[in-house]
């Protein structure tokens, strides 16, 4: 076992999680996230203000989803925040961590991006949650440097994505965190080999119901989005065949210039501009 320190932040040991109710209950103890304000000028004009959008998830299963935000959504979110004296950035970084990068500095990236994105906001970063069925890498206690358990107060049993849901949004009560969940229906459609890089089971699907059910308990159900899919395709054209999903409704609604946004993109844009608009306060 890691060894156990006291942590003066809240009173508590630093242990490890034996299950997942004792993982939640130290999880639920943690003070909020305290990152000095510096809002960031990312080279924009004098006046601008630069806002970052944080996208979390696993890769694989939500190729597709992150495809849609960094190909359609945040190009025209990006119009609209041009026009507002904004300029956006997506934190997604997918690209930016190399396979065999070790584990501490996988844990110092991510985070360390997610620090920027709290000195910008104060403290209530904006984030995108893309959440399915698998939990990812939920590294062993001996994997985790030192400096990032006494940092960012990270506990055993927790995924890498977890640890960023718990950084960006979930100790702080973030207002400006849109957590979208999949509908796993679609799962059985998939073929038996591709099904294991779409779902956990045992261990980790556990973890996985109880971070939703933990989300569904601590934010309103306006920042939590449930859709639907269906399979459409294949690709390998990115590594690995991937499944490319497509939501499973039409939006009714026409907006923008008689465009038709299906659901997830509809809402994720609307999300994403709403909480924004609200925090910036730059009405149309």
């Amino acid at each position: 076992m890691r060894r156990q320190k006291k942590d003066d932040a809240h009173g508590s040991v630093k242990e490890s999680a034996v299950d997942l109710p004792q993982m939640w209950n130290l999880i639920n103890g943690l003070p909020f996230v305290e990152v000095p304000h510096n809002r960031s000028s990312h080279n924009v004009p004098s006046g601008w203000i630069t806002v970052r959008v944080f996208v979390s998830s696993t890769f694989d299963d939500f190729y597709s989803e992150r495809e849609m935000l960094i190909m359609q959504v945040f190009p025209e979110l990006r119009e609209w925040c041009e026009a507002h004296s904004m300029c956006l950035v997506e934190c997604d970084l997918r690209w930016g961590i190399p396979k065999d990068t070790p584990s501490g500095q996988i844990f110092a990236t991510c985070l360390g991006e997610l620090d920027r994105c709290h000195q910008d906001t104060r403290g209530m970063p904006f984030m995108v949650v893309l959440l399915g069925e698998r939990a990812g890498w939920i590294p062993d206690a001996t994997e985790v440097p030192e400096e990032i358990v006494d940092v960012y107060h990270w506990i055993n049993g927790l995924s890498v994505t977890g640890t960023e849901i718990l950084h960006g949004a979930y100790r702080n009560y973030n207002p400006n965190a849109a957590f979208c969940l999949r509908n796993p229906s679609f799962l059985p459609e998939l073929p038996e080999e591709v099904l294991p890089r779409y779902q956990d089971k045992g261990h980790k699907a556990l973890f996985m119901q109880s971070l939703k059910e933990q989300i569904a308990h601590r934010f309103p159900k306006d920042q939590i989005l449930h859709y639907g899919c269906q399979i459409l395709a294949t690709d390998s054209t990115a590594g690995p065949e991937k499944v490319r999903p497509s939501s499973d409704k039409l939006q009714s609604e026409t907006v923008e210039e008689g465009k038709n946004y299906d659901e997830y993109k509809l809402k994720g844009k609307v999300i994403i501009h709403g909480v924004i608009d609200q925090y910036y306060g730059r009405k149309e």
